[in-house]
């Protein structure tokens, strides 16, 4: 660069500005800013322009692109390309220096020390050894003689190369703590308030662009390919790190506080409107330029409405998360130990302040990472792991804080947790949340009652919020009658009736209002403000006027309104009909359609009220999981016919039995599905080694190999063990639907079986084993009703004898082995074909398709840890996506999040799920 004064340019008036030559470039800036840019061609000079200043610097033409990028019209482009252009040094790709700051190490232990250095992997041997040679190039680092040597640690990073870190654990351990650092983010994102529009820039390798002292250098010594070399700048992986960018930051952006946001190396520029915030981009950028900084232009956001910043996207109106944060709690995948539940509670409670039942729905996670309690993964946690998803799934919008205007703290308890909303309303009806927060009950707060859970989370929500609501006016809404009382009369207990001091210095107002889930949506408000309009719109209103209906009239306010025998009734339209419908709905415990209908006709009319509000509610979450399904999901009934003996085993245990002879405990039954043939085996435990054995070295020996074997899906028959033993065997495993024991045939037969064992063996219970042969026989040796002939004469081929065989003769009727299979096999077919028949003409048929989303029968189990009751627990859950379909009465699920296999189910267990929030009308 070089001045120039008085210079023509193409005929152009005079300029008093400068010239900057890169790649065959004139860059000029006229007094106005204005940059201008000029080609020319000079072999000589691209001869001797060296090609790494081109390398490191930021053309005119990616400045210009940028800025183009932001859409704003041309004089205001021209605005913002004169600052950023004028500011160009501190775009260089290479890290600048503070020149006003160095850090100094303080060490409580000067004791040299040398730790033994890791090998590095050879696949990342050449990239190590290009980033020392880089980082000598800038200057990072230097050959040095110190008796410090720390190991270094080669970080692979996703475009293949490498980041260097000293595992400063030594040094560490011997620095003195340095506090300065960022704030908490909660309190970085309260600052983000009156935007209008917003810039953000990343400092290119921060830490590196921290000097340090030179006395200081000597601690950051390590070895590489056995020479020593030292950082000359604050390396990554020392803990006082971010307390060293943090103090020479301060040179940048003092008296810059409110206009500029910074969070480590990310900073965020907020101003009211675009002139201020062009003075404040240029300020900025000059002094990081003054200071010898430099930031990463490709991560350079200009003029944004919405931008993202610390995770999170901002926008004029409030706070959302980042999108890639929600996909990273979407695709977690399910805990296996007691760490990565640590793990994934870690990364959603980053999150907490955009949910108020966190804390609640999480709670069987969080009792996971307790000492005392044992891993164990069962059906609720995995509820609970996929409800702590979901809440994440939808979009949630926190509102900045307004001034001007009070808060309103909403707060609700339950035996679990406590959660509370805080609000505020700039007009009537208009409510917007600012933060949600919630926690679980800790120790003797388990055994609070009702009223005084309300009362700790007012305590609680007040301490929580409190850097927002001190000194400002608040609003405390409750659903619990009795606190209203608080401060009035003293009716209620001592300890209930004083509010904590900590609250003496909030103006308070206390008033009975539903909380959280029954607080009244903001849309029916505003809808039913905006129903005259909506009455012009509708459609059947308009039709009912044009035919001239003389039962419609104006009341004062220019409403419609509907003459019937009760006397006149607002003329409801159709928009605001769903989200009334709704609220009622919810506000009154989930009724029914027909008593919603009957509430809102109190004072409304729409004909067909009744349909419309039904098929509305149809969509509502919780009644699909907590209401009875008085039609029982039915699908088409086929029959299971196979071939011959030995095609399908199906096989299921029985017990535990009282110990008995030789200890058994169990019975490993085995029906074969084509024969009808049973064997029982008493066995000690039911393992999967056991009853492979059993089927294996008796069944399989007796009676010939099996091709196929069906079970349920106990933890013995889905072992891989199992499967792999099965395998090798050449036998295909099967399984029966999930909770659907009728699928499999041996089911039936354990009934017969119980019923035998209650018959022989009486009181004396442990002779149980002693008569497994005789019912074995019995079974065996009756005529089957589906097949005509007994299960033994199938299987072997031998008719058993009778007890009247050696006394009297009787005719012999020889019929073939293969005949016999034939006419069996006739039988089965024509047995259940009938009953499919009958099953499919007087069942109402219901059948799913791929894609369709299902709720399923939830398997309700007491726990006394988190204090619930099998009763009171949800009916079904999900919802499901069904994958595959098959046949028209089993389908395999998954959970449509996170796509992970719920099983096979039976179409029993099932029931559809409409999706929606229960406001629209299909």
């Amino acid at each position: 660069m070089f001045p120039v004064v008085n210079t023509q340019v193409s005929g152009c008036t005079a300029f008093n500005s400068i010239i900057n030559v890169r790649d065959h470039t004139f860059y000029v800036q006229d007094d106005d800013g204005v940059a201008l840019k000029i080609s020319y061609d000079n072999e000589e000079q691209e001869q001797v322009a060296s090609p790494n200043i081109a390398s490191v610097d930021i053309s005119f033409d990616e400045i210009e692109a940028k800025v183009r990028q932001t859409g704003l019209d041309t004089e205001s482009q021209n605005k913002l390309l004169q600052v950023c252009n004028k500011h160009r040094e501190c775009f260089r790709k290479i890290p600048g220096r503070f020149r006003s700051y160095e850090y100094e190490i303080r060490m409580k232990n000067n004791e040299p020390f040398a730790m033994k250095s890791y090998p590095v992997p050879i696949k990342y041997r050449e990239q190590v050894s290009h980033e020392i040679e880089r980082m000598l190039g800038y200057g990072v680092i230097e050959r040095a003689s110190t008796p410090f040597i720390n190991p270094l640690v080669a970080v692979a990073k996703k475009d293949n190369t490498v980041r260097l870190c000293l595992d400063a654990r030594q040094i560490n351990d011997r620095m003195l703590e340095d506090h300065d650092g960022p704030e908490e983010i909660d309190q970085v994102l309260r600052q983000c308030s009156n935007i209008g529009v917003m810039s953000s820039l990343d400092l290119h390798s921060s830490f590196w662009q921290v000097p340090l002292e030179k006395s200081s250098r000597k601690y950051t010594g390590f070895l590489h390919q056995g020479r020593t070399y030292q950082f000359t700048v604050v390396p990554f992986g020392l803990k006082v790190a971010s307390a060293a960018l943090n103090r020479a930051a301060e040179s940048v952006l003092n008296g810059m506080q409110g206009r500029v946001i910074d969070f480590v190396d990310d900073w965020l520029i907020v101003s009211p409107d675009f002139d201020q915030h062009v003075r404040d981009l240029d300020e900025l950028l000059c002094r990081i330029n003054n200071e010898g900084v430099t930031i990463n232009f490709s991560k350079f956001e200009l003029m944004r409405k919405e931008i993202r910043f610390v995770g999170y996207i901002l926008t004029p109106e409030g706070i959302s998360i980042d999108e890639g944060k929600v996909d990273a709690i979407r695709r977690f995948p399910t805990p296996i130990n007691t760490t990565q539940v640590k793990g994934f509670l870690g990364l959603i409670n980053l999150h907490s302040r955009f949910t108020e039942k966190l804390a609640e729905t999480s709670a069987p996670l969080i009792e996971l990472t307790k000492k005392s309690t044992q891993w164990r993964w069962t059906d609720t946690e995995e509820q609970a792991f996929n409800s702590t998803k979901d809440l994440f799934c939808q979009s949630i919008l926190l509102h900045h804080p307004m001034k001007d205007k009070p808060f309103i703290l909403y707060t609700d308890a339950s035996n679990i947790a406590l959660g509370a909303a805080l609000c505020q309303e700039p007009e009537e009806g208009d409510t917007r949340v600012i933060y949600l927060a919630s926690r679980t009950l800790k120790g003797a707060e388990k055994n609070y009652y009702t009223t005084e859970l309300e009362l700790l989370s007012i305590v609680w929500a007040l301490n929580k919020f409190r850097s927002y609501v001190y000194g400002s006016s608040i609003e405390i809404r409750t659903d619990h009658q009795a606190l209203t009382y608080l401060r009035k009369k003293n009716i209620l207990a001592d300890m209930l009736s004083r509010i904590p001091s900590t609250t003496d210095t909030l103006q308070q107002q206390a008033v009975i209002y539903p909380v959280l889930t029954r607080r009244p949506d903001e849309e029916i408000l505003r809808d039913l403000k905006k129903i005259k309009k909506y009455q012009a719109e509708d459609r059947q209103l308009q039709r009912i006027l044009d035919k001239g209906g003389t039962d419609i009239i104006l009341n004062e306010q220019g409403i419609c309104m509907k003459t019937t025998k009760q006397g006149d009734k607002i003329y409801l339209p159709r928009v605001p009909l769903c989200s009334l419908a709704y609220e009622v709905h919810q506000l009154y415990a989930h009724i029914g359609a027909r008593k919603v209908a009957a509430m809102i006709t109190e004072d409304f009319y729409r004909p067909n009220i009744t349909r419309e509000i039904a098929k509305a509610l149809k969509t509502c979450d919780s009644c699909q999981r907590n209401k009875t399904n008085t039609q029982t999901m039915q699908g088409l009934t086929r029959p299971i016919v196979p071939d011959g003996p030995n095609e399908l085993l199906s096989i299921d245990f029985i017990g535990p039995f009282p110990a008995g002879i030789k200890d058994y405990r169990f019975i490993l039954v085995t029906v074969d599905v084509f024969t009808k043939f049973v064997q029982l085996y008493p066995i000690v435990k039911a393992t999967s080694h056991i009853s492979f054995n059993r089927i294996i070295d008796d069944y399989v020996k007796r009676f010939g190999p099996i091709k196929r074997i069906q079970s349920d899906r106990g933890s013995q028959f889905t072992s891989k063990m199992w499967r792999k033993a099965m395998h090798n065997q050449g036998i295909e495993v099967i399984f029966s639907s999930i909770r659907h024991p009728q699928s499999n045939l041996v089911e039936r037969y354990n009934k017969e079986i119980g019923r035998f064992l209650r018959t022989l063996a009486g009181q004396e219970h442990k002779t149980w084993s002693i008569w497994c042969d005789l019912i074995e026989e019995v079974i065996n040796s009756t005529v089957n009703e589906t097949t005509g002939y007994t299960p033994a004469e199938l299987q072997t081929g031998q008719k058993p004898e009778r007890i009247w065989t050696h006394i009297i003769t009787t005719p012999k009727r020889e019929i073939p082995y293969e005949e016999k299979l034939r006419e069996a096999k006739e039988n089965i077919t024509k047995t259940g074909n009938r009953r499919a028949e009958r099953h499919n003409t007087s069942a109402k048929i219901t059948e799913f398709e791929v894609g369709d989303l299902v709720l399923v029968k939830a398997l309700r189990v007491a726990s006394s840890a988190n204090q619930t009751v099998a009763k009171l627990l949800s009916l079904y859950e999900g919802p499901c996506k069904i994958i595959k379909r098959f046949s028209s009465a089993s389908y395999e699920l998954v959970n449509p999040n996170t796509g992970k296999s719920r099983g096979r189910y039976h179409i029993t267990s099932l029931k559809r799920y409409f999706a929606g929030n229960g406001k629209a009308i299909e």
